[in-house]
Parts: structure tokens; C-alpha cells; sequence
């Protein structure tokens, strides 16, 4: 499928008339996908764990900032291998940080957002 869209302030704009945006959606377990009126993004999850639904701590036109809790049957990822991962793999605008969860072995995801960066 080919989307053609006008660009505002350098973001496409082929949502602007979606009344429920905007979003966030695991996608295959693997991946979030936040979707704004104006931009999306996305990165992937650690492997072997299971999200939570996605909270929206704030958002607009083209930016977003959200939370989710990864929990592991067993022993979790290491945060730090999970940051050196995403390091490469976050585009332009985006930042994710992890933590993990005090006595157990989940990791607390922040990401954010702004699509004019």
C-alpha cells in the first residue's frame, strides 16, 4: 500500500481527521507502535517478556510520552543490554528508558516522543 500525504512542519498528516488518536498498540508482542496525527513511532520490546497495555502520560498533535511494565516468567533482560540494543534502533525524536522494577524481575519502559526533532 502506497500512502501519499502533505507534510506539516515536516510530519505527515494522513491521520488529521481521526477523531481517536492518538494511540498505542503492542504489535506481535514485539513491537510498540504509537500512532499521533501527525508522526508515528515505534521500537521493539525485549524478547521473552510480556507487555502491559501502554499508558498515555501525555500527547499532542505530533508528540507523546507513555509507560508499560515488561514482566518475565523468570529472570528479566538486563536493562543495560536492553538500552544498548535500542540505542541504534530508535529513529530521530524518540527516547526510551528502562529500569527494572524493584524486587522483581520486570522492567518499567518510559518512551517519548516529538516529531519536530
Amino acid at each position: 500500500m502506497i500512502y501519499s500525504s502533505p507534510l506539516f512542519k515536516n510530519s505527515t498528516s494522513r491521520w488529521l481527521n481521526e477523531d481517536d488518536l492518538p494511540t498505542i498498540t503492542i504489535e506481535d508482542g514485539l513491537e510498540v507502535y504509537c500512532r499521533m496525527q501527525a508522526d508515528d513511532f515505534r521500537f521493539t520490546l525485549p524478547s521473552g517478556g510480556t507487555p502491559n497495555t501502554p499508558q498515555i502520560i501525555s500527547s499532542s498533535f505530533d508528540s507523546i510520552e507513555g509507560s508499560l511494565i515488561v514482566s518475565f516468567p523468570s529472570s528479566a533482560v538486563s536493562p543495560d543490554i536492553y538500552r544498548r540494543a535500542l540505542r541504534e534502533n530508535i529513529q530521530t525524536g524518540g527516547d526510551v528508558s528502562v529500569r527494572q522494577e524493584v524486587g522483581s524481575s520486570n522492567l518499567i519502559i518510559n518512551f517519548s516522543y516529538f516529531g519536530d526533532r
